[in-house]
């Protein structure tokens, strides 16, 4: 990874870090996704808050033209956890979760000579 990338991947991490638990909000989408998933709300709030196995990040603007953080986070060997956010949604000092993604890197690499 170049040198700027990891010096933003660390700015965003200390962002994160001066949020709180009662900062973060979730679409339903989200809640719905990540039941499918077998994932942890607390676990996801823990990852958000303490940024520590955040690896990746990009922006992209949304439909309403708000931009969208879209977090990926180590999770191990195999799987990253992408999580798309905005930050400060609406003026508010708020984490906004948009949905939940589960990434099995074995799966996408086999994927991807099938594809490509």
């Amino acid at each position: 990874m170049p040198q700027n990338q990891k010096n933003e991947v660390q700015e965003l991490k200390e962002k994160l870090k001066l949020f709180s638990k009662d900062n973060v909000q979730y679409s339903d989408h989200f809640l719905i996704r990540m039941a499918q998933r077998d994932g942890n709300l607390e676990e996801v709030i823990a990852l958000l808050l303490n940024p520590e196995k955040l690896v990746y990040f990009y922006k992209e603007k949304s439909n309403q033209g708000e931009i969208v953080y879209n977090l990926h986070f180590k999770i191990s060997n195999t799987k990253t956890l992408k999580l798309p956010v905005i930050i400060n949604r609406s003026g508010h000092k708020n984490l906004y979760i948009i949905t939940y993604i589960m990434i099995y890197e074995p799966w996408k690499k086999a994927a991807k000579k099938w594809i490509y």
